[in-house]
C-alpha cells in the first residue's frame, strides 16, 4: 500500500510535467557540473560509511571498503523498501561478530543522528525560509519549544529506568508469556548499547560531526546537480530545499522516496521562481544520481558477496 500511494503520486505528477521539456533539459545537461555531483556523491558515500565505522568500530574493527560494502549493500535495500528500513540489512552482516542487539542498534544510532540533524537543520531552515519570503511560518518560541522538547525527549528515552517502567506494562499486558523473557533481553541489550555511548560521549561526537559534514556535502551535491541543469535557484537556497527534501526518506510512503519527493520539490522550488517542468527534471536528476547509481552499485556488491540475506 505504501508503495502504491508514493507511485501513483508520482505517477500523477508525471503526468503533468512536458516530458519534451523534461528530455531537452536532460540532453542538454552541463557535464561538468554532473561530474562534480557525481563525486560529491562518492565522498558522501564514503564519509556516511565512516560515520557508521565510528558506531561500529566500539565493539569490533571494521576495515573501512569493507564497511562502505556493507553500506552500499544496505542502501540498495533501503532504495527498494519504504522508510529506508532496508539499513538494518547492514546489521544482518555484524550480527555474528557483535551481536545482533549491537548491530542493530549501530545503524539505528547512525538513523537517529542523521534524523536530529535533520530536525535541527529543518528547524534552521524555516527560520531562513520565514525570513527570505518575508512571513512567519512558526513563531520562534514554537520552534524552541520543538528543540526544548526534542532534548528532554532524547534524555528521557536514554534512561533505562524512566523506559523500563513503560516496557514492563507494555510487556506484561501485550507480549505473550513465552515471548517476555526474550523480549527482556533485548531491552537490555539495547540499553546496554545505549549506555556504552553514553560513558563514551567521544563516540557520538565524532560520529555527529561526521553527519554535519555529510549534510554539507550533500547541499554542495544537489547544488551541482541543479547547475547542471540551469536551475537557477542560489546556493543558500539548497539550505532550506535539501532537508526539505530529505523528509521523502523519511516519510513510508513510497520506495527511495519516490512521489513524496517530487511533490516537496515541486513546491518548494516554486517559491524560487522555478518552473513545474524543470523542478521534476532536477528531481528525476537528483533521484538518478543520488539513488539509482549508488544502488546500482549497491546491488552489484549484494549479488556479487559470499554472504546472502533472507528478507
Amino acid at each position: 500500500m505504501p508503495i502504491f500511494i508514493g507511485l501513483l503520486i508520482f505517477v500523477i505528477l508525471i503526468s503533468n510535467a512536458n516530458l519534451d521539456r523534461v528530455y531537452n533539459t536532460l540532453k542538454n545537461i552541463e557535464i561538468t557540473w554532473f561530474l562534480i555531483a557525481i563525486i560529491a556523491n562518492i565522498v558522501l558515500i564514503f564519509l556516511k560509511s565512516l560515520k557508521w565505522k565510528t558506531l561500529v568500530d566500539f565493539k569490533v574493527k571494521l576495515g573501512f571498503f569493507e564497511t562502505v560494502k556493507y553500506f552500499l549493500t544496505g542502501f540498495f535495500f533501503s532504495t527498494i523498501t519504504p522508510g529506508r528500513v532496508g539499513d538494518l540489512v547492514r546489521a544482518k552482516y555484524l550480527r555474528k561478530r557483535t551481536g545482533l542487539a549491537y548491530a542493530t542498534m549501530s545503524v539505528v544510532l547512525d538513523r537517529i543522528i542523521d534524523i536530529i540533524l535533520l530536525l535541527l537543520i529543518g528547524f534552521v531552515a524555516v527560520i531562513m525560509a520565514a525570513e527570505f519570503f518575508g512571513m512567519t511560518i512558526l513563531a520562534p518560541e514554537i520552534i524552541l519549544l520543538a528543540i526544548i522538547a526534542l532534548i528532554i525527549g532524547i534524555y528521557i528515552v536514554s534512561m533505562k529506568s524512566i523506559t523500563f517502567k513503560l516496557f514492563n506494562k507494555i510487556n506484561n499486558l501485550l507480549i505473550p508469556n513465552s515471548f517476555r523473557e526474550k523480549a527482556n533481553k533485548s531491552f537490555n541489550n539495547i540499553y546496554d548499547v545505549i549506555d556504552i555511548f553514553k560513558t563514551h560521549p567521544k563516540t557520538s561526537i565524532v560520529a555527529g560531526l561526521l553527519g554535519v559534514a555529510i549534510w554539507g556535502i550533500a547541499i554542495i551535491m544537489v547544488y551541482a546537480i541543479a547547475e547542471s541543469i540551469q536551475l537557477g535557484v542560489p546556493f543558500y537556497g539548497f539550505f532550506i530545499i535539501v532537508p526539505l527534501m530529505a523528509l521523502s526518506d523519511i516519510i513510508p510512503l513510497s520506495i527511495g522516496g519516490l512521489g513524496p519527493r517530487e511533490f516537496i520539490t515541486i513546491n518548494t522550488l516554486a517559491f524560487f521562481s522555478v518552473t513545474y517542468d524543470a523542478a521534476i527534471t532536477f528531481s528525476l536528476l537528483y533521484f538518478f544520481t543520488g539513488y539509482i547509481l549508488v544502488a546500482f552499485v549497491g546491488g552489484i556488491t549484494y549479488f556479487t558477496n559470499k554472504i546472502k540475506i533472507k528478507i
